[in-house]
């Protein structure tokens, strides 16, 4: 008699392909949609790209060899002036910048940078082509080795920053690295006055560096994340897809029939769970698969994957039955609506769906952890960030004890509506 109701179950919902199509096809457009629209916001790569310009009107080796020359005829001490020589074969003020910073592979990942000759500065600032243009003018290198070795306070020529009001962002960008130099530049020259031989191996690198998460894990791609928030939205959608067959098995008086026949309504609502619990894998199984052939997006552990999937398709059929059981009881297919059009909303925000609840506040967070879809949903990213099975044992039994929870549920409910 089970599979008799287990079959009958799956041919009630194949005969209903708009809801194959809503469960399937629909949360894979949303992964696609959602990923490559969001995906400059959650990547570690940045949004945008700029191309910033270098003038550079003096020439820094001969500024240098100048100021060489001057210090050698300085009162100091020779050990001293030894430092100083030292410290200024590391710090070549324009090259500090432009191979330390701008040159790092954080900031080329975004920002390109190009020479232009003094006669082309005109020409470069009437082209849209630039973001921003720096110009270092002559005695630039000699004036900011005098104000930090020598103490001397005399006018240093300004290095000057064209910005492209067009393209503000990457300006802006470009503002904020030079600010991070100066400061770098000031505590370089620090560095060295205190420990000139430690100062000459200090590496400085650009004021970008790689996104990582807090505990070290494996930053996620926004198509990842989407992947899993859609699938664990839009596998709630079973329950209501299962719980509105057994309503229109009641009124079709299917359900007085299959009552009639001696069928126990834990049977009857077991099979619902099994049917809810066997959609759900499948529905889950066929589109991560869908996703690993499209994007790439593969488990590093397959078996923690397969361990969360059942847990989750387990809670799914739990819910099924339950709100089967409920729509039975009420005898009305208003519960189904609400569940469909309010619960699953608000439990897809909870869980972290539409993005990372954390965003918002602890508290969200903390709440969409106790939600079977936020528990699956933690569970997967975990997973797929290089977690052990170990680590997700709380979410495991957040899924396993809603599918318990659910189902005592529908033996209190079940038993009431056979007897009505």
């Amino acid at each position: 008699m089970f599979f008799a109701l287990l079959k009958k179950q799956f041919i009630q919902f194949i005969r209903r392909p708009q809801e194959l199509i809503i469960l399937l096809l629909m949360p894979f457009v949303l992964i696609v949609i959602l990923g490559f629209s969001l995906g400059s916001i959650m990547s570690d790569k940045p949004g945008f790209e700029a191309t910033v310009g270098v003038v550079v009107k003096g020439d820094e080796e001969e500024e240098i060899e100048r100021f060489k020359k001057e210090l050698a005829l300085q009162s100091l001490p020779e050990e001293a002036k030894k430092q100083v020589f030292t410290t200024v074969d590391h710090m070549k003020p324009i090259e500090f910048l432009l191979q330390n910073t701008f040159q790092q592979k954080e900031v080329t990942q975004f920002i390109k940078m190009k020479q232009i000759s003094d006669t082309g500065l005109e020409k470069a600032k009437r082209s849209n082509e630039y973001s921003a243009i720096m110009v270092f003018p002559e005695g630039f290198s000699y004036g900011v080795l005098q104000n930090q070795f020598l103490k001397r306070n005399i006018e240093n020529p300004p290095l000057t920053i064209i910005q492209n009001e067009d393209k503000s962002i990457g300006a802006d960008t470009v503002t904020s690295i030079i600010e991070a130099y100066q400061q770098k530049l000031s505590l370089y020259t620090y560095a060295s006055q205190v420990n000139p031989e430690k100062a000459g191996n200090i590496e400085i690198v650009g004021s970008l560096g790689e996104k990582e998460t807090a505990n070290k894990e494996k930053p996620l791609s926004a198509l990842a994340y989407y992947a899993i928030g859609m699938s664990m939205m839009f596998v709630l959608y079973l329950a209501p897809s299962l719980a509105t067959n057994a309503y229109v098995e009641k009124e079709a008086h299917s359900l007085s029939r299959i009552i009639l026949a001696n069928v126990s309504p834990t049977l009857y609502y077991f099979s619902i769970f099994c049917t809810g619990f066997l959609l759900a894998l499948c529905q889950l199984l066929i589109l991560y698969s869908l996703v690993a052939i499209c994007f790439g997006i593969i488990w590093p552990n397959l078996l923690a994957f397969l361990t969360i999937t059942v847990a989750v398709s387990m809670a799914v059929g739990g819910i099924s039955a339950c709100l089967s059981s409920v729509v039975h009881r009420c005898n009305s297919e208003d519960m189904v609506s609400i569940f469909r059009n309010v619960i699953v909303t608000i439990l897809a925000f909870l869980g972290g769906s539409f993005f990372p609840t954390e965003q918002l506040s602890s508290q969200l967070a903390k709440i969409g952890e106790i939600v079977p879809n936020g528990a699956g949903t933690q569970a997967y990213l975990r997973v797929l960030q290089g977690e052990s099975i170990l680590n997700i044992s709380g979410e495991l039994f957040t899924l396993l004890m809603t599918a318990v929870v659910m189902f005592s549920t529908v033996w209190l409910l079940g038993r009431k509506v056979w007897k009505s």
